[in-house]
């Protein structure tokens, strides 16, 4: 986000680090060289930022959306004219729950009364009743964020029915799936991390190894697989930024099969959405089932097939697949 921090006149950059729990205050020049000032998010994760006049003095402040401890919070830093920033007494707005995993953060005089409101979008359901709804009926939860997993906790939904997927998990949240517990009376930690790189899979084995739980662990392969309605939502190529080729993925398998801190129990795909054809899905499937065999020849007999793709509708002039007869309409 961009702003005039030190009123100079000239732009300054608010930047969301997610890995450190930090924010990153880069103050601009007339000569276009930046100076960082790092704004501490007290050991929450900093998810989305806004720019507003919080306190009504004609100043810049921030507000950031944060998750920590199982709550979710926007904490407010105060523009103090200079370029430093103050957090006000109260510190948070008091744990709004639809700020759980949001993805953005705005700010606006929505009810006309002179001072600025929030407002967040969120890439999750955050209806709690929905999903107990769900619960209730037996379905499994796959996430993307502690946002979410916080929600799933807030209803009890048991962790052996939860999987945390997704390219974005930092340490934060992979701690908070390995303490998870639905009740007192619950086992710790979930049923299974996809995890989609080399970093992730250290990160989580760091974690896991000062946890009481040993977590099932399945790597996104990207089976080089072209399908998806659109580039922009096709996921199963090499060069998308989802999951690890057969190769790399071989390799962590192998290496850390005699680990004792996690447990290889998946392997894992997700080729694209909008998918109007079924070739896709059994190309992918037939070259799962190969890389499944490989490693079941080296020792390793993994348990779950976590296999993804979204059938596509019809929009415009589409012709989708038709689930009861596998014909086309």
């Amino acid at each position: 986000m961009a702003g005039d921090f030190n009123a100079d006149g000239i732009l300054d950059l608010a930047v969301v680090n997610a890995g450190d729990g930090t924010i990153s205050i880069y103050m601009g020049s007339v000569n276009g060289s930046f100076q960082r000032r790092t704004l501490d998010c007290s050991c929450d994760i900093p998810a989305a930022i806004a720019i507003g006049d919080m306190n009504n003095d004609g100043r810049q402040d921030l507000a950031v959306a944060v998750f920590g401890d199982g709550q979710a919070n926007v904490l407010v830093f105060l523009d103090n004219g200079d370029g430093t920033f103050q957090t006000p007494p109260e510190g948070y707005v008091s744990d709004p729950p639809e700020f759980a995993g949001a993805s953005a953060i705005t700010t606006a005089d929505f009810d006309g009364d002179g001072n600025l409101d929030l407002a967040a979008t969120n890439s999750n359901n955050g209806n709690l009743s929905i999903l107990k709804l769900l619960a209730q009926r037996g379905c499994g939860f796959d996430i993307v964020s502690g946002g979410e997993l916080d929600h799933l906790g807030r209803i009890g939904v048991r962790g052996n029915r939860i999987v945390f997927s997704g390219v974005g998990k930092c340490r934060e949240e992979i701690r908070a799936a390995l303490r998870y517990k639905a009740s007192s009376k619950s086992v710790r930690g979930i049923l299974q991390f996809n995890i989609e790189s080399a970093p992730e899979l250290e990160i989580l084995l760091e974690e896991a190894s000062r946890s009481r739980s040993v977590p099932g662990v399945s790597v996104r392969i990207n089976p080089d697989v072209k399908a998806g309605g659109h580039p922009h939502i096709s996921t199963g190529l090499h060069h998308h930024k989802f999951g690890l080729s057969w190769r790399e993925a071989r390799g962590l398998y192998l290496a850390h099969r005699s680990t004792k801190h996690i447990r290889w129990q998946g392997i894992s795909a997700h080729i694209g959405s909008q998918i109007v054809d079924l070739a896709p899905f059994q190309q992918a499937l037939q070259r799962l089932a190969g890389y499944l065999l490989e490693l079941r020849q080296q020792g390793l007999a993994l348990e779950y097939l976590d296999f993804g793709g979204g059938l596509g509708v019809r929009y415009t002039n589409e012709r989708p697949v038709s689930i009861c007869h596998g014909e086309n309409h």
